[in-house]
């Protein structure tokens, strides 16, 4: 699991986690090495480990502040789209949703020989997210050929997790395009408020 603390992302594992800033991968810190980060934080004030059903460690944010890197979320995209499986298309897409506890979720295009069962990256993004027990998104970073705008069907989930979130778009080579609000993708959505009368 990937996440942005307050001077870099980090590979959480169950042991503990490599550690990689901005400027690239810096090295390993189990949960003993941990003393105050940049902010004055302890490990108790930004994480906790869950043992999971599965006894995997999980951790959860718990900062009290947080702002969006949008640099450091599209480069998060860039690398899901890696791992974009595209044979028919050849169209590779990957994205990463930040949620309000500060976490980092990706996702790439998954596309099936029965074309309408393929999948684009920003709901797989969004389901590993809510997979993983957390459903307030604050941003999704896009990166795609052409910096590409997300499909209606996408526009759509998204709104039911974050209906003001940032959307971050780039191109395949992870250069920013266009940051903008899902309001601004999605006017007069069609959301969980909704009643019949």
């Amino acid at each position: 699991l990937w996440r942005r603390d307050g001077s870099g992302w980090a590979l959480w594992s169950r042991c503990g986690m490599w550690y990689c800033g901005l400027s690239g991968l810096h090295g390993f810190r189990s949960d003993s090495d941990w003393g105050e980060d940049n902010l004055g934080r302890t490990p108790d004030d930004v994480y906790r480990y869950d043992e999971t059903d599965a006894g995997v460690a999980t951790s959860r944010l718990r900062a009290k502040t947080m702002s969006i890197d949008p640099e450091a979320l599209l480069s998060a995209a860039l690398s899901a789209a890696k791992y974009a499986y595209s044979p028919y298309s050849q169209f590779c897409v990957g994205a990463a949703v930040e949620t309000a506890s500060g976490r980092v979720f990706m996702g790439c295009n998954v596309e099936n020989a029965s074309y309408g069962l393929t999948i684009c990256a920003e709901r797989v993004a969004i389901f590993n997210a809510i997979s993983q027990g957390d459903s307030k998104v604050v941003a999704v970073a896009i990166s795609s050929e052409g910096a590409a705008y997300p499909c209606g069907a996408c526009r759509q989930v998204l709104s039911e997790f974050g209906p003001e979130m940032q959307v971050i778009l780039g191109d395949s080579d992870g250069q920013f395009s266009e940051r903008l609000s899902l309001k601004d993708l999605l006017p007069k959505a069609f959301g969980p408020d909704f009643k019949k009368e």
